[in-house]
């Protein structure tokens, strides 16, 4: 966890220089204090509680972005581009080792997670309103995923 204080002078004015990706588990951070200009390192784990996203503070950006995609861009030495997205393989969101994140273009993420039905009687494609679908809603068919005998 980040302190609060600097470990030389006390003072809780300080800022982040640059964060570095250590191992698979491990992240650190080096940190400036304002009014004495110490700096220290702090090193965090990857794996965090829960199943949330995690945000890290990039300096070169100047934003928060997800620590996901901080990681894969740190391993693979380039950036993400608009149209690729960081899928955790095991599904948690909050597991942001390197051997857990796999790369994939948004279109086939999407698709893969949440597919749109097409009915099977008429053609009919349509994002549905509830995750179970019941009916086809242009042929009103409830065996919209069964091919007609």
């Amino acid at each position: 966890m980040l302190s609060k204080k600097c470990p030389k002078c006390g003072s809780t004015k300080y800022f982040l220089i640059a964060s570095n990706l250590i191992s698979d588990v491990e992240y650190e951070k080096r940190l400036r204090c304002r009014r004495c200009e110490w700096e220290w390192h702090e090193r965090f784990s990857l794996l965090s509680e829960g199943n949330a996203y995690v945000y890290i503070w990039d300096n070169q950006k100047k934003i928060s972005i997800p620590i996901h995609r901080w990681v894969w861009e740190q391993s693979n030495g380039r950036l993400l581009s608009a149209v690729e997205v960081i899928h955790h393989k095991n599904r948690n969101r909050s597991d942001n080792r390197r051997s857990n994140l796999a790369l994939m273009d948004k279109y086939s993420h999407h698709g893969k997670f949440n597919a749109i039905p097409i009915c099977k009687r008429c053609g009919h494609s349509w994002y549905p309103r509830q995750p179970e679908v019941r009916i086809c809603p242009k042929c009103k068919s409830p065996y919209w995923d069964k091919e007609r005998k």
